[in-house]
């Protein structure tokens, strides 16, 4: 079990609950609420339920209900204590229980990154033996990625495609890795239908249906 104990801890745990297929909006969004008040290095959260009721804007029962969600999938551990029979605040503690089997849950391209995050590894020293893949691809920078396209004649679409694939975090629109962006440059924009000369030739209808092809990702 993970006990989220640092800030960006919790920010991975956030995110694995955001991209959890499981878990109900309402329930993603009182987790970030839960996240919001815990502030201390033990991975703690005080707070009430009607505190998380006015800030989520969801009715007490439907709180209730995202957080017995988060206890089953393993994200939230509830301490709850009384002072003889009075029923004292209850504490909550942020945690991954299995990261393993959360790992199999997952499937969002950037699952790797964000467990890691949660694992308190960081991104670039995430390790095979802890079930991830260290990711040695070197992004290229504008000016390496434009004098590659111009070496091919296809100097027009270096823009488009930087652009899209650096903010989309160098993975393609198929949510694959890119690990070489030079052949990824050749398979998919290099093609005769995305010659200058050619597309300035062609209505924009026929550059449209293009680039539904295989010309463009963007």
């Amino acid at each position: 079990m993970i006990v989220t104990k640092s800030p960006l801890q919790r920010i991975g745990w956030g995110a694995c609950i955001a991209v959890d297929p499981r878990l109900s909006k309402p329930t993603k969004i009182i987790a970030h609420s839960f996240m919001l008040h815990c502030s201390n290095d033990n991975g703690e959260c005080f707070t009430s339920i009607g505190t998380i009721c006015k800030e989520t804007l969801l009715a007490r029962p439907s709180v209730l209900k995202g957080k017995k969600e988060l206890e089953t999938h393993g994200y939230l551990i509830v301490k709850r204590e009384k002072d003889g029979d009075i029923n004292k605040v209850n504490t909550y503690l942020l945690v991954v229980k299995d990261i393993t089997h959360l790992g199999n849950i997952i499937t969002h391209p950037r699952k790797d990154y964000l467990l890691g995050v949660v694992n308190n590894i960081a991104p670039n020293k995430v390790s095979k033996e802890q079930g991830h893949k260290t990711r040695s691809f070197r992004p290229p920078t504008l000016k390496e990625f434009q004098a590659f396209c111009n070496e091919n004649n296809f100097g027009h679409i270096a823009q488009k495609a930087f652009k899209g694939y650096s903010e989309n975090g160098w993975y393609d629109t198929q949510g694959n890795e890119i690990k070489n962006w030079k052949q990824k440059l050749r398979n998919v924009w290099f093609k005769d239908s995305n010659k200058q000369s050619d597309n300035f030739s062609k209505t924009k209808y026929e550059r449209q249906k293009d680039d539904t092809k295989s010309g463009s990702e963007f």
